[in-house]
């Protein structure tokens, strides 16, 4: 499962162009931010952006592709599977990703479950109209 996590949908397009999946706007997770004042340089200000914790962020989760439940990180049960299993069975769970910025992904490097859109693609006026895969 993807969510996507961006303020705006992504597409997802084919070597032609052609769209093969659409992720709509589910939220948004950002980084907090703050401006810190700098010198002037010939009068004008200048200023720098510090980034804080992200906001929005959700704990890594996953769902049981049979039962659909949605289990977070601090409910999971670990069992001799490859990945963690459902309460209901012995199913293994799908991740659940999120797509986010790329300054988000960069500032949560640890988080595997985050993507990015990846390979953009560019209208002839140089407005982003897509991607063509989710980068890792």
């Amino acid at each position: 499962m993807i969510i996507n996590m961006t303020p705006h949908p992504v597409n997802i397009l084919d070597e032609n162009g052609k769209e093969v999946a659409t992720f709509e706007s589910a939220g948004q997770i950002r980084l907090a931010s703050k401006s810190v004042k700098g010198v002037n340089i010939d009068g004008i200000p200048t200023s720098r952006t510090v980034f804080g914790e992200p906001e929005g962020l959700p704990s890594r989760t996953w769902v049981c592709p049979d039962c659909g439940k949605v289990i977070k990180s601090e409910d999971l049960i670990i069992a001799d599977t490859a990945g963690p299993v459902c309460p209901c069975g012995e199913n293994e769970l799908d991740t659940v990703y999120y797509i986010v910025s790329q300054l988000v992904k960069s500032a949560l490097s640890g988080r595997a479950d985050l993507l990015v859109p990846a390979e953009v693609v560019r209208d002839s006026s140089g407005n982003i109209i897509g991607c063509q895969s989710l980068g890792r």
